[in-house]
């Protein structure tokens, strides 16, 4: 055990910030009373951070350097401890008016977050700037806006990210278990889902308006340099030889995979990749930006670049994409800790991934404390660190299986295949195990089919996007026929998706309402994939995927 424990992430110096910044965060956000105090707090970090500059005095009077170094890095935990109090209170706005009715108003705000359906409606996230209500101002709103069924139908504005609107709407805070009286909803538990994801990104506030009682007041001055590129490759998926009445729907369906703007899916689509329970291939994160660090990896080895100027080349270019998919706060954790990842390995001598997934995590709470709580830095972090340990097992399964081909003809063919194929599998195993909890926590439900299908999934994912990221980039002639392979891939993620959906119906609903039980059993999943690797790593195939799919009947039983 004492082995286990020095090879494992608990011996990094990094780990205690890293559970002291989330346990930080969690407390100050269950105890929001304790806001009015965020002085002392503040006070107590620096009186901390001065003992900490003095203590080294100690040394002149007998003391130990060990013991004096044991006792600053307490000093130094609890100085960080106090910061991260602090700055939640001073980063995060409370929720001052939790059981606001629907009320009727006219207000005017920017757009922060926006995207369209095909059916000419819109939603996203508004920054209020002006309201008859003086208590929303400066507040950030949910809004959808859409024709009502009956009546006369208005064509929607042309809108984008920054763009000052003015809307007469109804506007309610939002609550987990709304009461009847604020309106009947159609399936209550989706929408208990999607207002408990609401509240995790600390929005308090959905309205709704009309399409015909929105208009636009300023445009956005220009479209930023991240627009830009966004509309560029946007263009280029759009100018290939595919744009044929029959791949229409598989082309909208690449444009949300590689850019993660989902509103060219069709409702059956989403639907249908719900039961699935594989939406999450349509999410910018660390699958997606993984892939492409990797593409730009073997790019920049085929061309011999050197290992300590490739991460001058991968991290901005991948910086790039990010920001061409709006910096959506998924990818933005995967960039930094690929990033952290890249120029630990460039300038240093070995780095484990696990520190640099921790030190993405610190840096993550320390530009926005109030991320922990999102249901994309827990799925992201939790698949990654699932990922991290499930690669120990292919390493082992692909020396062993290098070894035994040494001898075979097309011997780095059969390796690459292996290495596709295996590792692909080794990522939805790792990934499903701790994701099934997360997402039944968020979002009311699981797929039972998603365990078997993921595997293939991710490939076809991770080919859609390779490809159609390359078939972006080069001329038309070249990238046509890489777009052809990406739509080909998408294609048959779809027919696949279909058929199970319509076979295998396994969308199993469940209701769990509290969120330091959904943690404990991700803890213990990755806790028990630690474990097996002194007994065999073959177990993590077998033993975690059991005991996690257990878990998980027991809890849709009861």
């Amino acid at each position: 055990m004492s082995k286990f424990f020095k090879r494992s992430f608990l011996a990094y110096p990094i780990f205690p910030y890293f559970l002291v910044g989330i346990f930080a965060t969690v407390l100050a956000c269950e105890y929001d009373s304790l806001r009015q105090y965020w002085q002392i707090f503040a006070w107590g970090c620096v009186g901390f951070v001065i003992v900490d500059f003095t203590i080294s005095l100690f040394l002149y009077c007998g003391f130990s350097f060990a013991c004096i170094r044991i006792v600053q890095r307490f000093v130094r935990i609890f100085a960080f401890m106090l910061f991260c109090i602090c700055l939640f209170f001073l980063r995060v706005d409370e929720n001052k008016y939790p059981d606001f009715p629907p009320t009727e108003t006219e207000l005017s705000g920017e757009i922060l977050e926006y995207s369209c359906s095909a059916k000419g409606s819109a939603y996203g996230v508004l920054k209020i700037n002006e309201s008859k209500l003086e208590f929303l101002k400066d507040n950030e709103v949910w809004f959808t806006f859409a024709n009502h069924k009956r009546g006369q139908q208005y064509i929607l504005p042309v809108l984008k990210r920054g763009d000052i609107i003015k809307v007469f709407c109804v506007i309610r805070s939002i609550k987990e278990n709304p009461p009847s009286t604020w309106g009947y909803v159609k399936d209550k538990n989706a929408q208990r889902s999607f207002d408990k994801y609401l509240l995790s990104r600390f929005i308090y506030f959905k309205m709704f308006a009309n399409v015909g009682d929105v208009s636009v007041i300023d445009v956005a001055k220009s479209s930023s340099f991240g627009e830009n590129i966004a509309k560029f490759v946007k263009g280029k998926l759009s100018k290939t030889c595919f744009l044929n009445a029959e791949n229409l729907a598989y082309t909208g369906a690449l444009k949300a995979m590689i850019l993660g703007d989902k509103s060219n899916l069709t409702s059956e689509q989403k639907q249908i990749f719900k039961n699935t329970g594989t939406m999450h291939v349509f999410a910018v994160s660390g699958l997606h930006v993984g892939i492409i660090a990797l593409l730009l990896f073997y790019i920049c080895s085929v061309a011999c670049v050197p290992m300590y100027l490739r991460s001058f080349i991968v991290i901005p270019l991948l910086f790039l994409y990010v920001l061409a998919c709006g910096l959506p706060a998924s990818a933005v954790r995967a960039f930094i800790m690929v990033a952290t990842f890249v120029l630990a390995l460039s300038f240093s001598r070995g780095s484990r991934p696990i520190n640099a997934l921790m030190v993405s995590a610190v840096i993550a709470i320390l530009v926005s404390p109030k991320v922990i709580f999102s249901a994309g830095f827990q799925l992201s972090y939790a698949v990654v660190g699932s990922l991290l340990l499930y690669s120990s097992v292919f390493v082992k399964l692909q020396q062993n299986f290098s070894a035994k081909i040494y001898d075979v003809k097309f011997a780095k063919f059969f390796n690459l295949l292996f290495k596709f194929f295996v590792g692909g599998l080794c990522v939805s195993i790792g990934a499903c195990c701790v994701a099934l909890p997360i997402t039944a926590y968020w979002f009311g439900s699981f797929s039972i089919s998603g365990i078997f299908v993921s595997p293939i999934f991710v490939l076809l994912a991770s080919v859609a996007v390779a490809t159609g990221i390359i078939g972006a980039i080069l001329p038309s002639v070249v990238g046509g026929i890489f777009n052809d392979i990406a739509i080909l891939s998408v294609k048959y993620m779809s027919l696949l998706a279909e058929f199970v959906s319509d076979n295998f119906p396994m969308l199993l609903h469940v209701d769990i309402n509290n969120g330091y039980f959904v943690c404990i059993i991700v803890g213990g999943i990755l806790l028990l994939a630690s474990l097996v690797e002194n007994v065999n790593v073959l177990l993590r195939f077998i033993l975690v995927p059991l005991v996690s799919g257990l878990i998980m009947f027991f809890i849709w039983i009861l």
